[in-house]
């Protein structure tokens, strides 16, 4: 996203390399990081991003909702008073 957002829209940008560091667990105290490029990386495209987001919205959208439905289920299950 950051691709689209920074580089695709300013040329002045198109040379900018992106970094992740991580850092590994402790060795001796020390954590030392580890840098991931996006040299040799294929990128996906805006709309090929908006198209996944869109499909884990729906995915968890049904999940949610089946969670309620379960919720529901076992709350109207119950027996004894309502107060």
């Amino acid at each position: 996203m950051m691709n689209e957002r920074i580089r695709v829209a300013d040329p002045d940008y198109a040379a900018v390399r992106f970094a992740i560091f991580q850092f590994g667990d402790d060795e001796d105290d020390v954590r030392h990081p580890v840098m991931h490029t996006d040299a040799d990386v294929e990128l996906f495209s805006l709309d090929e991003m908006e198209s996944m987001v869109a499909t884990t919205y729906d995915l968890w959208r049904e999940v949610c909702e089946e969670r309620e439905m379960e919720a529901r289920g076992k709350a109207g299950g119950m027996r004894g008073s309502l107060i």
